[in-house]
């Protein structure tokens, strides 16, 4: 009895000595990453090449995703370019090809899991692997929760959340195979706040941090070696079609941003491997704000900034 009292007595120490040592490595380990975050507020990260993958970029056709074409040809990547518009894809891709890129164009509508599929195969088999995904397809209404009608809710959440389900799990595979990938989604600012005449975008873009945070979980929980790379990218309003009323009162502080800008700062954190990039960076004080603060205080500050944005349409009075 007293050696078995004995045994359970020390098992209980050595379980109590091994949870403090793993706490204080936890502590150790956490100050050499907020030391490390600091250092790179002030030392560039080192990039990594690109040169020689290949890239697909969804929504390739306008605005972001025309724009992140044209740039990354400069790296030396080769282009899978998707979009439901065929005649702009193909644009871009000769454009593209014009500047001594190399880009291939697809017809693909990102929302059909099955024309996904069969649009991955053909890239498989024309091009190769895709080492590069960028899930940037997006749309946006502008409209009040309750002007907005059944079929364009719908449409928001399949092309800004779902279609990221279905080109990662064509893609993720190989990837994992190959010990090798990175992984972008092109989410917003409207991804961790919210914004009025946004309701369908926001809830959309909080479904992609969302899946990209759990996703990088899954990956980690596979292949602790961190082999596949994950770039959140939340930006603010940019300066595209999809966007026909912007607004900021303090456009120094949160300018409307331009898509040139954009693309180059996506591509400088996927060559930094950088997992979450808030653009304009001096706009995720108000994100951090949201998890000291009470509630009421984030949104006296979004109030005060007021940069938002206007419906598409003057209201009606009934909708």
């Amino acid at each position: 009895m007293k050696s078995e009292l004995r045994w359970n007595f020390e098992s209980v120490v050595l379980s109590e000595v091994t949870a403090t040592m793993e706490v204080f490595q936890l502590v150790l380990k956490a100050g050499f990453a907020v030391v490390e975050a600091f250092m790179y507020l002030f030392i560039p990260r080192a990039h990594k090449s690109v040169e020689g993958e290949n890239a697909l970029i969804t929504g390739a056709g306008h605005g972001l995703g025309r724009e992140l074409a044209l740039q990354l040809a400069d790296f030396g990547v080769r282009l899978v370019l998707w979009d439901v518009d065929q005649k702009a894809v193909e644009k871009t891709a000769a454009d593209v090809n014009r500047k001594g890129g190399v880009a291939f164009a697809y017809h693909c509508d990102v929302t059909d899991e099955q024309k996904v599929e069969l649009v991955a195969h053909e890239v498989r088999r024309d091009i190769g692997d895709i080492t590069i995904l960028i899930n940037n397809a997006g749309i946006m209404h502008c409209q009040t929760l309750l002007c907005l009608n059944n079929q364009q809710i719908r449409r928001t959440l399949e092309i800004n959340t779902l279609s990221h389900f279905w080109t990662v799990r064509q893609f993720l595979p190989r990837m994992l195979e190959l010990g090798h990938g990175h992984i972008v989604a092109i989410a917003s600012i409207a991804g961790l706040l919210g914004c009025a005449n946004l309701v369908d975008y926001c809830a959309s873009k909080f479904g992609v941090v969302g899946f990209m945070a759990a996703l990088a979980e899954e990956i980690y929980a596979d292949r602790k070696d961190y082999c596949i790379h994950l770039t959140t990218v939340c930006p603010s309003t940019m300066n595209t079609r999809l966007t026909h009323y912007p607004r900021t009162r303090f456009p120094r502080l949160l300018p409307i941003l331009e898509v040139d800008e954009v693309a180059q700062r996506i591509i400088n954190a996927v060559l930094q491997n950088q997992q979450l990039l808030i653009i304009p960076s001096r706009i995720e004080f108000i994100t951090r704000i949201t998890g000291i603060f009470p509630h009421k205080v984030t949104q006296m500050f979004q109030h005060f900034l007021d940069y938002a944005v206007d419906p598409h349409e003057p209201r009606p009075q009934k909708c």
